[in-house]
């Protein structure tokens, strides 16, 4: 077997070589490619298979529970990739002659000197495992990271993609992140406040919920959550103030809202109730 510091001097040991060893490297090499392209498919399917099954018991969105799949598919298929990336160099230095059991304790040592530089590759790698146990946020999710806002494109244990609303991309190292803040639930939440004349609240609450009802069952692929009335309040001057709250999805979440408006302020003039919306505007 030829040592790996020495390179075919003669035709016969580049035969030799040809022979009893280049097909192993190869062999080695076309494994570590096969398994980085079929990894990431049967990694997602089995994801996919157990997350569905999970939303239909715990009533998750499903929009929600693919954004965590994919970002545990990357994930993973990044570790595998790199563990596949270390065994195969391994065999290969074996097959070409290489004594691996000197080098490992060499690599040991010298691991130890890396380490004290590569502190905050370990920051990055622990903060990012954090990240993704406790899933502070995912893939398709509009967040704040480090100063930067915008969508999640990938999510590994090293660090996190986000494009803005300019279109640039950005790699934060998670060990930056000391703050993440998920925006996708706030932009998925309906919310229109009205202001009432005190002994109009009833009345208004109940046109309030005919008119929501009738837009979530109009709407049902994009409402998530039929808007309903969370109670009322006192506000100035003795008038009662009720919040109207739903989710949508958060592509049309403005578009049913204004729509929300516009129905409800045509239906309390229709009934000669005086309304006001001090949030947002009528769209």
């Amino acid at each position: 077997m030829l040592p790996l510091f020495l390179l075919p001097s003669s035709a016969d040991e580049w035969r030799d070589w040809l022979v009893d060893d280049a097909p192993k490297v190869a062999g080695v090499v076309l494994a570590i490619i096969v398994l980085k392209l079929v990894s990431r498919p049967i990694i997602g399917h089995t994801l996919r298979g157990a997350a569905r099954s999970t939303a239909r018991l715990s009533g998750d969105p499903i929009a929600s529970v693919e954004r965590r799949v994919r970002t545990i598919e990357g994930t993973l298929s990044w570790l595998v990739t790199l563990i596949a990336g270390f065994i195969g160099a391994a065999i290969v230095l074996d097959t070409l002659g290489l004594n691996v059991a000197p080098l490992v304790a060499g690599v040991g040592i010298v691991g130890i000197a890396i380490g004290l530089g590569a502190q905050t590759l370990i920051k990055d790698v622990i903060n990012g495992i954090f990240i993704l146990v406790e899933d502070q946020y995912a893939v398709g999710d509009q967040v704040t990271l480090a100063g930067v806002t915008g969508e999640v494109l990938e999510v590994n244990p090293r660090r996190t993609l986000v494009r803005d609303g300019e279109g640039n991309t950005h790699s934060i190292p998670n060990s930056t992140i000391t703050t993440a803040t998920n925006r996708t639930a706030s932009l998925q939440r309906l919310h229109v406040v009205v202001e009432v004349a005190f002994r109009d609240a009833s009345e208004a609450a109940r046109l309030a919920h005919e008119v929501s009802a009738a837009i979530a069952d109009e709407r049902r692929g994009d409402v998530l959550a039929p808007p309903t009335v969370r109670g009322y309040q006192i506000v100035a001057d003795g008038d009662a103030r009720l919040d109207i709250l739903g989710d949508a999805r958060p592509k049309v979440r403005w578009e049913i809202e204004g729509e929300l408006r516009r129905r409800l302020r045509r239906r309390f003039e229709e009934a000669k109730l005086e309304a006001r919306f001090p949030m947002g505007s009528e769209k």
